[in-house]
């Protein structure tokens, strides 16, 4: 009964492991967690097909000495591997219904099916149990930073940063948003003609520190054209176009999934001067939120530029 029981603890919390695994992969293409959420019991078919098939194994399963095979030690099937990944999914209606059968009758009823004849082999001792532990610690951390409570630890950590800002920097009011500057800030706007469709108007709000150290925030409503790509590819292309219409050279940029909104970070830089900042699009509106210095003042530069970058707020 004891065997039985450490089996199944290190079978669900190897599931878990892949869950989060693809939970993280997918979070990597669609910026918004829920629709991660929403594309995991999908993409853990194919996930696990083809790792039983080619490995005998998942990721999961490897950290916890696990291995699938058919009674006679052989890998399985594709036909086999095909059955687990469509009726084992915890995350389907089918995988349900079949747990809790399971659950309630203390027998699985697909063990007797042809295609379901497979064997689960454990690597006994502790060590395998304890490299299962720390990977699953692992994917529960990276899968936490990917988020809406790794949102929340940012905010939190927004909020540490902003000690760097002392007294003199107050919070001003620009349309829907906030921000904190050291003084008030220049407002100018200008216009980009864009064939086809209006003039892109950007609305720009700045100030220049003794040490020509230069706090912005910019915005402007983009065009629809734009609209019909996916967030992270539009933040993507709008900081290559950026780039290539200032002359800028385009050094970092990574996309932020730890805010509840869509964002780029970035690092730019155009002769003597880096540029550091964060892309924002919310609801059509593009922000962009940067600090200028020179190469000299960069120590002095970035005792401010998180904490002025993380002030932002709609």
């Amino acid at each position: 009964m004891k065997k039985a029981n450490s089996l199944l603890i290190r079978r669900i919390a190897a599931r878990l492991i892949d869950y989060l695994l693809i939970y993280m992969g997918s979070s990597l293409f669609f910026t918004w967690p829920p629709l991660a959420l929403i594309a995991l019991p999908l993409l853990f078919i194919p996930f696990e097909i083809i790792f039983t098939k080619l490995f005998a194994t998942t990721p999961g399963k490897a950290c916890f000495g696990l291995r699938v095979t058919t009674p006679s030690g052989e890998k399985l099937s594709w036909a086999q591997s095909a059955m687990r990944g469509l009726l084992k999914n915890d995350l389907l209606p089918v995988g349900i219904i079949r747990a809790l059968i399971l659950l309630i009758r203390k027998k699985d009823f697909l063990a007797t099916t042809p295609f379901e004849q497979t064997v689960t082999q454990v690597k006994k001792g502790r060590r395998s149990f304890l490299i299962g532990a720390a990977a699953l610690t692992l994917s529960i951390g990276g899968a936490t930073y990917m988020s809406p409570i790794g949102t929340a630890i940012q905010e939190q950590g927004a909020f540490i940063h902003n000690v760097g800002l002392d007294s003199s920097w107050k919070s001003v009011d620009i349309d829907e948003f906030t921000i904190k500057f050291p003084k008030k800030p220049e407002e100018t706007a200008t216009e980009i003609p864009i064939s086809g469709e209006e003039p892109l108007e950007i609305r720009e709000h700045k100030v220049e520190s003794r040490e020509d150290i230069v706090y912005s925030v910019s915005y402007t409503n983009l065009p629809k054209s734009a609209l019909k790509w996916k967030d992270g590819l539009i933040l993507k292309g709008v900081s290559k176009i950026i780039a290539k219409h200032l002359n800028l050279s385009l050094l970092e940029k990574q996309l932020n999934y730890s805010l509840p909104h869509p964002a780029l970070d970035f690092v730019m830089q155009k002769g003597s001067r880096l540029i550091k900042g964060r892309l924002i699009l919310i609801d059509g509106k593009l922000y962009k939120v940067e600090v200028s210095y020179p190469q000299d003042q960069e120590e002095k530069a970035l005792e401010t530029a998180q904490a002025f970058i993380n002030s932002f707020k709609i």
